[in-house]
């Protein structure tokens, strides 16, 4: 013990001055050393607590793909990362954890259903998941997502697994990419904080952590510029770890949520630090429920991320930034394999999804060959071109139009515009440009294209002002188009670098 502390002191002082996006700040050394060797003698001398929760008949072994964790990347610098990477020899605490049985601890949760009854015993680890992570990670997961967690009828978007959709979001096996879901139903700013969030499976909730950081700043300055109302002043966002009973070595993270009151009585609320530290352990039972259940509103932005070995407690080590800055802090020691939902949904769920639009599974997610073929570059945790709803090879369109307009008649060079309407106005230039007033109506189009970016958008009229497009820093073609949001005399402001060129027109649907 003394030894892994001397050495977990001088790792720990030999990285220092690095920034952690995820709203983390590192501690002293002596204290990541002291935190670590506390971790391993919990782990080696107890607690694993065998609880009689509901789990399903064991699922036979299979051979799970081979992958190699993800390289690390020099801090702030621009990379490319591709899907397969060398192995990164980062240090790991070597623990064999032991169980001991406590007595089963009754729950105020509804009862688990009787088909689950008769199952095993689950033995599980300080952080909430199932103990012997290593021996599960040998498993078949099931389609343990047995019920959408938002009403699928109202969707206009999907964002695609391994996408350059929001930033990247990642596991030991990838970089650079976003693995996981965004969700957009249609008029998504004006629903966003209400829209009804469900239970995906039966299981329990364990932790609830608030969203800080500039991921949660980001959404929050988008939405007051988009809708052009302030945030709600006593609204705050959380993040929710579900454990689904049928995949109990994984966490469903709901992202950007409020969630309902009752919640708050049976799950510990965390913090990012100790999150990361490992400090934080799950307050039992947890909050159960059942697939279905109405758990939240807001986002339907969802995660699913499966732990292979460790503690299991849920970690923001969750970028390859984070990964190549923080890597010695014992949130980013444990290996974990991000995954789609569409891959774990059963037929019956994604049947909704059919319904909606021709659509296959395999349209969600973009596979580590192809990801290998076009691979994304990012500064820190940021794609270099972020994609947004436009863009086909980052969102799937199950209904509505690609820019929120009811037309979406307008084709690329924007000779059908006369064909679609009447031509209110037009106008091209390079950089910054401010023009106008046009009198507009209820209804009118505006239709934005540009050969690279960072490039915004805003309207302004009857003393209002709302951002219509923004665009990251980047090149080639983008096209866009959306319904005005506001009517009668208005101006368009476009901010863009000199080098950015762009062409706008307004049109008046016939």
């Amino acid at each position: 013990m003394k030894v892994l502390a001397i050495l977990l002191v001088t790792l720990a002082s030999m990285i220092v001055g690095c920034s952690l996006a995820a709203d983390v700040t590192p501690p002293p050394a002596e204290e990541i050393a002291t935190t670590m060797v506390a971790a391993t003698a919990e782990l080696e001398s107890a607690v694993a607590v065998a609880l009689q929760e509901t789990q399903p008949a064991q699922p036979s072994e299979t051979s799970n793909p081979t992958e190699t964790p993800a390289a690390t990347h020099t801090a702030g610098a621009t990379h490319t990362v591709t899907a397969t990477h060398t192995a990164t020899n980062t240090p790991k605490i070597a623990v064999t954890p032991t169980s001991t049985t406590l007595p089963v601890i009754s729950s105020t949760q509804p009862a688990t259903p009787a088909k689950l009854q008769a199952s095993n015993e689950l033995e599980l680890g300080i952080g909430g998941l199932v103990r012997n992570l290593e021996e599960w990670a040998t498993r078949e997961i099931v389609q343990f997502y047995t019920s959408s967690h938002i009403e699928i009828s109202t969707l206009q978007f999907v964002s695609k697994y391994r996408s350059r959709a929001g930033h990247d979001y990642s596991g030991s096996f990838g970089g650079c990419s976003s693995n996981k879901h965004y969700f957009h139903p249609l008029d998504f700013y004006e629903v966003a904080l209400s829209t009804p969030i469900y239970s995906a499976a039966d299981g329990v909730f364990l932790y609830i952590q608030e969203e800080t950081g500039i991921y949660a700043e980001d959404w929050k300055t988008n939405y007051a510029e988009i809708t052009g109302k302030q945030w709600p002043e006593d609204l705050k966002e959380y993040q929710l770890f579900f454990r689904p009973d049928e995949a109990p070595n994984l966490w469903i993270r709901y992202h950007h949520l409020t969630p309902i009151d009752e919640m708050f009585d049976h799950v510990i609320v965390v913090e990012g630090n100790n999150m990361m530290m490992q400090r934080e352990r799950p307050k039992l039972p947890g909050f159960r429920v059942q697939a279905g259940d109405l758990i939240a509103h807001g986002l339907g932005e969802i995660s699913i991320e499966q732990h292979l070995d460790g503690t299991g407690i849920p970690s923001p080590c969750t970028s390859a930034h984070v990964r190549s800055t923080r890597g010695y802090l014992p949130g980013c020691l444990a290996t974990t394999r991000f995954l789609s939902i569409f891959d774990y949904m059963t037929d019956e769920v994604f049947a909704q999804y059919k319904k909606l639009a021709d659509v296959e599974r395999a349209d969600f997610i973009i596979t580590e060959e192809e990801l290998a073929k076009s691979p994304y570059t990012c500064t820190g945790e940021f794609f270099d071109d972020k994609g947004n709803t436009p863009d086909s090879d980052t969102y799937v369109l199950l209904q509505g139009t690609r820019g929120g307009s009811p037309s979406n008649l307008i084709d690329g060079n924007l000779s059908s515009a006369d064909s679609v309407g009447e031509l209110v106005a037009s106008f091209n230039g390079f950089g910054n440009g401010n023009h106008g007033p046009f009198d507009v109506s209820p209804g009118d189009i505006i239709v934005i294209q540009s050969d690279g970016g960072p490039l915004m958008v805003q309207i302004n009229g009857d003393g209002e002002s709302r951002q219509v497009y923004s665009r990251p820093e980047g090149s080639g073609s983008g096209d866009y188009e959306t319904l005005l949001p506001i009517s009668g005399p208005v101006s368009v402001e476009l901010t863009a670098p000199e080098p950015v060129k762009w062409q706008v027109i307004i049109v008046r649907i016939n």
